[in-house]
């Protein structure tokens, strides 16, 4: 058995004597070794060395080439038939990654789900594979959570953490860790976000180069994790990361820097962000899964902070639509259209996909209690709210008030323990939700534009005056207005005339 630099130094030194079949062994023994042991580009030469050996072009090195084929160093591998149960499912596994970095999570999702270095149960004590199995458990997690399969992704890294790997390759666990960890502190549970952070201070640190993209995630996890009134100490921490450490990574950086961007209200940040994504034309950013959607979602939240429904609606098409985030933007849409029962009816149909993480649970309850005060009943909003308050991220916090500022103020007054927001000054517009009107209230309002009184009203519509006072009351509240002017000009805005 050989550690990591040994086996490296012995690579190294069968190119230099042009010894193929030699190099081609020690890959096949030691992949993982050789492969982390090594700069990336110095690897991809290497993989070129062992496939002109017969053992390259039948062994671990054929099985993983799929990956470099994009770098056209080498050709794609005929499928292993004969070979053992391991070596298949690395060659899945190998097919499964080269799809992804192709751009087609869900796709490279679907193949590797079922293998059986990801299914089997995590093996006590010693792990025959050598750390294979860790890596592949890391790399199913990986393609999980760009597909938008969130919980999955989540049991696969906390899978991989429990996964016996030799000292050298235990930065595998610790990136499963900090991944772990970065989902939860986007979309799940801070306290498990920072349960987990805890762990990666008693992890010992390899020389392998994966520790720069572990450093890079971990600051981004560390800058997530910052009180709400620290967002613009986040953004000078996530600036410093080196902007190639970020790989595949790119769009949880998009997500943790655009909601730092919420949180501080800050909309130039939020444009910035945004568009320097969308310049960079990343890997996948015109494919299926979070990659081709992140962009869309982070447009049309920037959109509805703005009070633009319109531009909201054009930033979601082509969006994935069986994303969480995708189908909770449709939902708002509903709401801001004024359209409340279809919205409430989408987010209860969300509760399933949002279950898991806590975050997206909050944004989820916050839109229906947002659809209640729509529909004139504030008692049901401020119920619905009242069960997120010991738990409500900044986020969520930031979100409500900038879409929602008299819910925001009936909750910090009335609801116990209700955080304030760290922003009062954005800039952004708002969002306005379109109220839903009765058939009588819209009569209201039609008698209002027209300049009626409350008696020609009345006669109008075959009702006593207290009646139309009744409604006119309830028109005011809904359109947040204590006089005709301001009710028409609302109305207006709104496009309810």
């Amino acid at each position: 058995m050989f550690g990591e630099i040994e086996v490296v130094s012995l690579v190294r030194e069968a190119i230099t004597r042009g010894a193929h079949e030699r190099v081609a062994e020690l890959v096949d023994a030691y992949p993982l070794e050789v492969w982390f042991g090594m700069r990336p580009d110095e690897f991809q030469l290497v993989v070129a060395e062992a496939s002109r050996s017969r053992a390259g072009r039948t062994g671990t090195v054929a099985l993983f080439a799929p990956v470099f084929v994009a770098s056209g160093i080498v050709a794609e591998p005929l499928s292993p038939e004969g070979s053992t149960g391991l070596e298949r499912d690395l060659h899945v596994l190998a097919q499964a990654v080269a799809t992804r970095m192709r751009g087609h999570a869900p796709e490279a999702w679907a193949r590797v789900r079922g293998i059986g270095l990801v299914t089997d149960p995590v093996p006590r004590g010693v792990d025959p594979t050598r750390g294979l199995r860790a890596f592949a458990l890391f790399q199913a997690g990986f393609t999980a959570s760009l597909a938008g399969d969130l919980g999955e992704a989540m049991d696969l890294y906390a899978k991989a953490e429990l996964c016996p790997v030799p000292k050298s390759l235990d930065f595998l666990r610790r990136h499963a860790l900090v991944r772990h960890a970065l989902i939860h502190a986007l979309f799940g549970d801070r306290s498990v976000a920072e349960r987990l952070e805890r762990g990666l201070l008693t992890a010992g640190r390899t020389d392998s180069w994966v520790e720069q993209e572990i450093g890079a995630e971990t600051v981004l996890l560390r800058s997530l994790l910052r009180p709400a009134d620290e967002a613009e100490q986040a953004f000078d921490a996530i600036a410093a990361v080196d902007a190639t450490a970020v790989g595949e990574m790119w769009p949880f950086y998009l997500l943790g820097v655009f909601r730092l961007a919420v949180i501080a209200g800050d909309h130039v940040r939020m444009l910035g962000v945004i568009d320097w994504f969308d310049r960079a034309n990343l890997v996948g950013s015109g494919g299926p899964g979070l990659p081709g959607s992140v962009l869309c979602s982070a447009r049309a939240v920037e959109a509805l902070l703005d009070g633009d429904a319109r531009r909201a609606r054009r930033a979601l098409r082509g969006a994935d639509k069986d994303l969480w985030d995708i189908r909770l933007l449709a939902a708002a849409l509903s709401l801001v259209g004024g359209r409340t029962a279809r919205a409430v009816r989408q987010l209860e149909e969300l509760a399933s996909g949002t279950a898991r993480l806590r975050q997206a649970e909050n944004l989820r309850v916050i839109c229906l209690a947002m659809a209640a005060r729509a529909d004139g009943d504030e008692e049901l909003a401020l119920a619905r709210l009242r069960g997120l308050a010991p738990h409500l991220d900044p986020y969520a916090t930031a979100a409500l008030a900038l879409l929602a500022p008299e819910l925001t103020e009936a909750a910090s007054t009335r609801l116990e323990g209700w955080p304030r927001p760290a922003a009062t000054d954005s800039g952004l517009k708002g969002l306005r939700v379109r109220p839903t009107l009765t058939d009588r209230e819209f009569d209201m309002l039609k008698a209002l534009a027209r300049g009626m009184t409350r008696e020609q009203t009345a006669e109008a519509l075959f009702v006593t005056v207290n009646t139309v006072k009744t409604h006119q009351r309830s028109l005011y509240r809904k359109l947040n207005a204590n006089d005709r002017a301001t009710a028409l000009v609302e109305a207006q805005r709104l496009g309810l005339l």
